[in-house]
Parts: C-alpha cells; sequence; structure tokens
C-alpha cells in the first residue's frame, strides 16, 4: 500500500513539473516540483487516551508519512472543538476541514446508517469479510453523506467486535430480562428484545454509572478500550459471544468539508483513500492484539468470564436479525442496503440470518 501511494505521489509531481515547464521539458523558469503543503484540522468520535483514538492519530500519521510531510491533519478527541451532534454542520461550515464520526450518530438523517454501523446480526469477526461488505454498501454511505453536504472519503477503522460487561450473572436468555444495559445503535433493539431495558450514555459516563449501579450492565467498546477506561474495576462477569457487536463496526469516518476536499490535490484525495483502507488493516490487527492481552489481563484480575450456549447465541442472533425488519420502507438506503446484505449472507453461508431479514 505504501508503495502504491507513493507512485501516484510521484506521478502527481511529474505531472506538476510538466505542466510549470509549459510541457516542454524546459527547465528554466524555477519550476515548482513539490505538491502544497496542507494542514486540516479534525475532530475525532474516540475519546483521548483510548486505543481506538490511538488508531485514529494513526491514520493522519500515515497521511503526513504518504506526504512527506506536506499534508497534516492535526487530531482533537471527541467532543474537543464541538459536539457530536453538531458535526455535520461544523464540517460543512468549515469549523474543522474533516471528521471522523460513526455512522449511528447521523440514522437520524437518513436510518441506512444505523444499519451500516453496528449490526448485532453478523456472525462473522473476519477482516476480509468486513472488509468485502464494505465495498458492497460503501456507496449508500457516501451517498448518504453527500445529502448532508460532506464528502465521505473512506472508514479508518475496522474494530473486532465488542465485549458485554455485568454486574448482573447472565448465563442463558432469560438473564437479560429486566437487567438495565448501556447499548448503541441496534444493540438498544436487541436488547430491548430479549428484555432488558436500555439507556443511552456516553463512553466516558460509564465507569461511574456501572460503579455506583445506574446501570447493570454494558457493552461500549473493544477489551483493549474497557481495560484503557479501567471498566474491568466496577464489573464482575463478561458474556461471551458478545451478544451485539461481533464483527468489525464501522466508525471512524472519515467525511470532509466539501469545499476543502475539492481544493486538494487528486494526489492527496488518492492518499486520504489509500491510508483509509491501509489503516483499517492497521486497527483489525493492532486491536486484535491488544484485545487479547486485555482480556487476559481482566480474567486474571478476577473478573468472571461466563459462556453462553451455542443454542442461546444462535436464539439472539435470530432475534436480531428479524430487528432488522423494521427498516424495510423507511428509506430508498435502508432498502438498499437490506437486500444487499441479504445478498452478502447468502453468499457467505449466513442464508439462516438471511431468512430472518427478510420482509
Amino acid at each position: 500500500m505504501k508503495k502504491k501511494i507513493a507512485l501516484i505521489l510521484a506521478a502527481a509531481l511529474a505531472v506538476i513539473s510538466l505542466s510549470a515547464c509549459g510541457g516542454s521539458g524546459d527547465s528554466g523558469g524555477g519550476a515548482e516540483t513539490d505538491l502544497p503543503k496542507v494542514t486540516w484540522r479534525a475532530q475525532s468520535v474516540e475519546t483521548s487516551g483510548t486505543e481506538r483514538q490511538n488508531c485514529v492519530e494513526h491514520f493522519a500519521q500515515l497521511v503526513s508519512e504518504a506526504t512527506g510531510g506536506n499534508f497534516t491533519i492535526e487530531v482533537f478527541s471527541a467532543g474537543t472543538l464541538y459536539g457530536q451532534e453538531d458535526l455535520i454542520e461544523a464540517v460543512g461550515n468549515g469549523v474543522t476541514e474533516c471528521a471522523f464520526t460513526s455512522n449511528d450518530y447521523h440514522s437520524g438523517i437518513e436510518p441506512m446508517l444505523k444499519l451500516a454501523a453496528f449490526r448485532s446480526s453478523d456472525l462473522w469477526n473476519d477482516y476480509d469479510l468486513d472488509e468485502a461488505f464494505l465495498a458492497m454498501y460503501e456507496p449508500l454511505v457516501k451517498e448518504a453523506y453527500d445529502g448532508m453536504g460532506l464528502v465521505y472519503v473512506g472508514n479508518v477503522l475496522d474494530l473486532p467486535g465488542e465485549c458485554f460487561m455485568s454486574n448482573v450473572r447472565i448465563e442463558d436468555l432469560d438473564g437479560f430480562k429486566g437487567v438495565l444495559i448501556r447499548s448503541g445503535g441496534l444493540g438498544q433493539e436487541l436488547y430491548s428484545a430479549l428484555g432488558a431495558s436500555v439507556v443511552s450514555m456516553p463512553m466516558g459516563d460509564v465507569y461511574s454509572a456501572a460503579k455506583l449501579g445506574t446501570i447493570d450492565a454494558f457493552e461500549v467498546g473493544g477489551y483493549a478500550d474497557n481495560y484503557g477506561n479501567a471498566l474491568h474495576e466496577v464489573c464482575t462477569y463478561v458474556v461471551e459471544p458478545t451478544p451485539h457487536s461481533t464483527s468489525g463496526v464501522e466508525v471512524g469516518n472519515l467525511v470532509c468539508n466539501a469545499s476543502a476536499y475539492n481544493a486538494l490535490p487528486d494526489a492527496y484525495k488518492q492518499v486520504l483513500e489509500d491510508c483509509c483502507k491501509e489503516n483499517r488493516a492497521y486497527t483489525f490487527a493492532h486491536l486484535t492484539t491488544a484485545a487479547e492481552e486485555a482480556r487476559e489481563k481482566i480474567l486474571s484480575g478476577g473478573v468472571e468470564c461466563i459462556t453462553l450456549s451455542d443454542e442461546d447465541f444462535s436464539s439472539i442472533k435470530e432475534t436480531a436479525a428479524k430487528t432488522l425488519q423494521a427498516y424495510w420502507g423507511q428509506s430508498t438506503l435502508t432498502d438498499q442496503f437490506l437486500n444487499l446484505y441479504i445478498q452478502f449472507l447468502n453468499d457467505n453461508g449466513f442464508s439462516a440470518v438471511a431468512e430472518n431479514v427478510q420482509k
């Protein structure tokens, strides 16, 4: 990938040099052969100090390295410059040239984006499958952000699932009934369907809420993030497999101010796109390793792991798939997404889930 980016930049430099010389090859005139220096500001969807935020900052580092330091993206943690609810307007008005966001935050504008973030019915945790499905539905995501006046460039984070932590012992499906759970996206609909009560809450508030007993259980991130935020200190159990987010999730979407993006040289636009893919691969590998290490520390520290039966997990995924039926007809893009999802499930051996998504 880095070799490809270097070749793109070399070709761009040659074009600029030739243009500056009038296409004649004349070396006179002091032609400028360097691509312009560009500095952007971006707000992240992640909080400072977490592994996810480190991975967002890694993307900015890749862009800088690929352009010889000429294209700099200064990354601010979530909420530093504006609230997440103001992101679309803030980027559209140029408060920052770009931002990293999660699709589900904007599902009130376009409901399809909720489906493109945290699908609780997915049965895989595999980078190649994540990439294959993303390639299918990404044009719909771009269309959704185009409708908001922003340019969607790509996704920079592929997260290897999340983990479910609890202070209530949940050993089977009945164990979810009446439990107060913090979750997001489609997870809220899944846990409600399982009989739990659901609350929305920023990740930064989960520690206090779990410690005070305001919530009984939570699903806010993978093992690495949860360990980094000391959430193992305020929970008694982890439940596996994760009921909600098993597959990689699409967060860290790079969306840009249209004027700022259009002013970039084509070579920089290509660098952004290529670095998105490179960073996704880096993130999945890095966080998979970090999650394994964090899980070992969490369990060795006294947190008990409860394993759901295969039968219960299958029932959970069946319930999750059925919650998607409510999205048929919500918008043109939701119907297009669900049709692609069914196609992908059938093509990859998940036909039983596909049947439950059908109208």
